[in-house]
């Protein structure tokens, strides 16, 4: 079964963990199964040693050597905000203490509750934002995000982060969603 993804241009580079196929696709091989697993734990804030490794090192290439103090790990925000702080405060404090730059899932969090994306079909909006106030974003930041499909919760909130003063916007995804080619097609 061949794969592609959805093609879309993202103005801000990101480095990709693995490759996510969702669930209602039939007769997937084990590599894609376990990506599968691996993104609902992620996003259960599970994740194992070797990706957190693989994470941090994605971190230091994109830091390139630099000050950690002029750089900043945030993330793209949940559904919820317990959702946020189970999915990334492990991840968070693991960057820090492997990178020393700053990184905390409350830079940016939902501004209140809502459905998943992926059951309402709608991507993060602006108003759905809530950014640290007196905070100082003028500093490189890395946005990690769970999984991205079209790429509009992350461009969302890179646009914000660079009206707020960030001087760049890099990321790290951990999941991108391919979709198979059916012989149909």
């Amino acid at each position: 079964m061949e794969q592609n993804h959805k093609e879309f241009k993202s103005k801000y580079k990101f480095t990709l963990v693995v490759k996510y196929i969702p669930k209602r696709y039939q007769n997937l091989t084990d590599w894609q199964l376990e990506n599968q697993r691996l993104v609902y734990d992620f996003k259960d804030g599970k994740v194992n040693e070797a990706h957190l490794q693989m994470i941090v090192q994605s971190v230091k290439k994109i830091m390139k050597d630099g000050d950690p103090c002029k750089w900043v790990v945030c993330f793209v925000p949940a559904s919820t905000q317990w959702r946020q702080y189970r999915r990334y405060s492990r991840l968070a404090r693991y960057i820090h203490q492997q990178t020393g730059c700053d990184s905390d899932p409350k830079i940016v969090m939902p501004k209140y509750d809502r459905a998943p994306s992926h059951k309402t079909g709608r991507s993060l909006q602006r108003e759905d934002i809530l950014m640290m106030e007196d905070f100082d974003y003028h500093r490189h930041f890395i946005l990690v995000d769970d999984l991205i499909t079209t790429g509009g919760s992350f461009r969302t909130v890179g646009d914000l982060l660079m009206e707020r003063g960030a001087l760049s916007v890099r990321g790290i995804v951990f999941g991108m969603t391919i979709h198979p080619q059916t012989k149909n097609q």
